[in-house]
């Protein structure tokens, strides 16, 4: 048993979660040009070194790294379940109990029955207690309301707000099309702007402008083989929905296929899109004619949703396998943001500003990379340096499974509460019979 449970340790529940995008986090080695390597990266590399030593018997050194690893993802429940097996591994039943009970007092839950491991802590007198806060985590919290459904194969994924005629977009990275929805549900075309999947949207209105991070990604329909790993910027007319302009992303080192998954706006009009397989991040500059990078390559491990600081100084990034880091514009300093001690903010996807709070301070974000699965309501401070309050507004509900972006707006969230990424395997094939992609309203 004991040579299995080392074989399990880098397996299942120990993974580093799968990005939003339905690829594997990049490894421990992904190159990394950055002057300094960041949280995110050394992070992965701590925690693989962790699963090493203890496949090699060296628990005691396999711990000291797993607490290098647990400082700079603080409440990663990856890695608490991860100490509860080494703990069990070095015969301390108390220990792997306590890292479960932690797991609880985050709000999260889960199934140690999976991890033959930890039988034994399962006959424990204390369990019993901590099973029973675990299975109250179960709970549903919120209400969520359909407003549009794509029973076809779909795969939704951004969302934005066209005020100017109340309407809903809404991206189709299967299709390759941005499509339209009224307040009242029904769904017209707006947009195919080409041979690639639609991602993230974000609209300009002051600009009269729609913008997509567009990507030739596996689960794209009848995708051209030259496609393949090509990302790019596509800046629409917000109205007619015809295409303005196409800025291409640069070719990645090595010939790494590429993703942009996510973007987001700045108060100035600058364009940030991160590329979620490489880990850098790009803006474009009001009235630039091409992509300036931010973030070198392999800076964050998968970054996903963003979002500007309301004085434009500081860049939001979610990376999906440690959680949130703030980019100073300024001085391009990358440090993650301090968060209340019962947060965890791990398989954060989308961000957004939440538009019914004024001074642009508070952030809706979903987060499909957890158990259960959340949509959050944060709190930051005025300089956007660290999260002061985590809320909860939307988990264990019927219709949230692997919900992804949206828009908040004044009378509530708007976002796409099922994408359909669970029907999609790895090599991007969809299942044969899909549950609808489904775009819901939670109210604020």
């Amino acid at each position: 048993m004991i040579a299995a449970a080392l074989a399990a340790l880098a397996l299942g529940a120990q993974q580093a979660p799968a990005n939003a995008e339905g690829q594997p986090a990049p490894p421990a080695e992904a190159p990394t040009e950055a002057p300094a390597v960041s949280d995110s990266i050394q992070y992965g590399r701590l925690r693989a070194q962790a699963v090493s030593a203890a496949q090699g018997g060296d628990l005691p050194g396999a711990f000291r790294l797993l607490e290098q690893a647990e400082a700079l993802a603080p409440n990663h429940p990856g890695l608490l379940q991860l100490r509860a097996q080494m703990s069990m591994l070095a015969g301390r039943p108390q220990d792997a109990l306590a890292a479960w009970r932690r797991l609880a007092e985050l709000g999260l839950t889960g199934d140690p029955s999976r991890a033959q491991v930890l039988a034994p802590m399962l006959q424990l007198a204390d369990w019993p207690a901590v099973e029973q806060a675990l299975e109250a985590n179960r709970a549903p919290a919120g209400q969520i309301t359909r407003l549009a459904v794509w029973s076809e194969p779909f795969l939704a994924e951004g969302v934005a707000y066209d005020a100017a005629r109340d309407r809903f977009l809404v991206s189709s990275i299967r299709q390759k099309r941005i499509v339209a929805v009224d307040r009242q549900g029904r769904v017209s075309d707006f947009a195919q702007p080409g041979s690639l999947g639609v991602f993230a949207l974000a609209a300009d209105p002051g600009r009269g402008a729609l913008w997509a991070a567009a990507s030739g990604a596996p689960p794209v329909a009848e995708l051209e083989p030259l496609e393949r790993g090509r990302a790019a910027l596509v800046q629409h007319d917000l109205q007619s929905g015809i295409v303005r302009a196409i800025y291409a992303a640069p070719q990645a080192e090595g010939g790494l296929p590429r993703n942009f998954g996510d973007l987001t706006l700045g108060p100035d009009g600058s364009v940030y899109v991160a590329d979620s397989l490489i880990g850098d991040v790009f803006v474009l500059d009001p009235g630039g004619t091409e992509l300036r990078r931010l973030l070198p390559e392999g800076s964050l491990r998968s970054p996903q949703g963003m979002a500007v600081s309301p004085d434009g100084g500081a860049l939001l990034i979610a990376d999906y396998s440690t959680g949130l880091y703030r980019l100073d514009l300024t001085s391009g300093r990358l440090r993650r943001l301090a968060a209340p001690a019962d947060a965890s903010l791990v398989g954060v996807d989308g961000v957004a500003v939440d538009g019914s709070r004024p001074g642009g301070e508070h952030l809706i974000v979903v987060q499909n990379g957890s158990n259960p699965q959340r949509v959050l309501r944060l709190r930051l401070d005025p300089g956007f340096t660290r999260i002061a309050e985590v809320e909860v507004l939307a988990a264990n509900l019927e219709g949230l499974q692997e919900p992804t972006g949206g828009v908040a707006l004044e009378d509530g969230f708007v976002f796409v509460s099922r994408s359909q990424w669970s029907d999609v395997d790895n090599d991007g094939a969809f299942a044969e019979n899909p549950g609808p992609a489904a775009l819901s309203q939670l109210p604020l």
